[in-house]
C-alpha cells in the first residue's frame, strides 16, 4: 500500500482518502543471501522505515503483537 500511496500523483483522486498509518509496512531484509547459489544481494528500497533488529539488543524491550521486533534508534 505505502509503494502504491508514493507512486501515486498528489492530484490524482486515487488512494486520496488512504491513511498509511492504518497498513502494516512489509518486512524486507536488508541484506539477503541466496540458498542455491550463496550469492548476496541488498534489498534497496525507495523509502525504508523503520529498520528493526531480529534478535532484541535490549533488556527492557517487550514484543507486542503491534511491534513485534526492536527498532534501530535514529541517529
Amino acid at each position: 500500500m505505502h509503494s502504491r500511496k508514493k507512486a501515486t500523483p498528489k492530484d490524482s483522486p486515487w488512494l486520496k482518502d488512504i491513511d498509511l498509518d492504518d497498513y502494516p509496512f512489509g518486512r524486507h531484509m536488508p541484506l539477503q543471501v541466496y540458498a542455491g547459489s550463496k550469492r548476496g544481494s541488498l534489498y534497496i528500497a525507495n523509502y525504508m522505515h523503520p529498520l528493526e533488529y531480529r534478535t532484541p539488543r535490549s533488556r527492557d524491550f517487550t514484543p507486542s503483537a503491534e511491534q513485534p521486533f526492536e527498532r534501530v534508534p535514529e541517529p
